[in-house]
């Protein structure tokens, strides 16, 4: 494994940032998987040959520029929508949702620069079009020195969670928003939830949950850009609604 990629994961690469918060002003962050626009594997080595490029991941980044950007890309419109119902902001009814999400979009401005209150990450650093292990070419083993995703996976399991699990506890979010089930463990692992936390359907779609000693909810919610994910604004609503519930009953332990 070559150092410098260490550096860079180990840092708030894969994070589009926002505020981190604290715990006498906590934030909500959002967290997926990994990048999904897909990095180019041809350009990685020489970026992690640039110390300047990365030695600023170190630092959380700012955010995005404009809340114009929530509004109009599909997967951030459905962050919107679900954080407008989440913070109590929409009007009760699921029609109304995506007027609802623009209008949470341009006067809460999640993950805005110089904006408070939330964050967005991903757990694993890099970027690729999906999941599929066979992404992974050699070019992504040149820059990263792992021979396979694999590796990879397990190199950010062993050292970027601990570091993940570190920052939920200097900064107390009261949610962290986690999209995509079948990364539940992954979820729970990096955020320092005890155990299996808890479990429940909503129109057939599931729902994990847990609390950090801390007091933060993890939440891990279907991923919200597939055919077999969260994508009605009829089931947002729903999650939206229940994830405030658990967000009520742990201010109240």
């Amino acid at each position: 494994m070559k150092s410098n990629f260490q550096k860079y994961a180990l840092g708030f690469s894969g994070c589009n940032g926002g505020d981190l918060g604290s715990p006498s002003s906590p934030s909500i962050w959002t967290c997926g998987i990994e990048w999904g626009v897909g990095d180019d594997p041809g350009t990685l080595e020489s970026y992690f040959q640039d110390e300047a490029a990365v030695e600023k991941v170190s630092q959380p980044a700012d955010g995005y520029e404009n809340w114009e950007y929530n509004a109009k890309v599909p997967y951030n419109q459905r962050l919107m929508k679900i954080l407008s119902v989440i913070c109590d902001t929409t009007s009760g009814d699921p029609e109304n949702l995506l007027q609802s999400a623009k209008k949470f979009a341009e006067e809460a401005k999640p993950f805005i620069k110089g904006n408070k209150g939330f964050f967005k990450m991903n757990l694993y650093p890099l970027a690729f079009r999906d999941t599929d292990s066979d992404r992974w070419t050699l070019e992504y083993s040149r820059a990263t020195g792992f021979d396979e995703k694999n590796q990879y996976i397990e190199w950010i399991q062993e050292n970027r969670f601990p570091v993940i699990k570190s920052w939920t506890e200097e900064y107390v979010p009261k949610l962290v928003l986690c999209t995509g089930i079948t990364y539940k463990s992954d979820f729970f692992s990096a955020f320092g939830v005890d155990g299996a936390g808890e479990s429940e359907t909503i129109d057939d779609r599931r729902l994990a949950y847990g609390y950090t000693p801390q007091g933060t909810l993890v939440a891990v919610i279907p991923f919200m850009g597939s055919p077999n994910g969260l994508l009605s604004d009829a089931s947002i609503q729903k999650f939206g609604e229940r994830i405030r519930e658990l967000l009520k009953q742990g201010v109240s332990k």
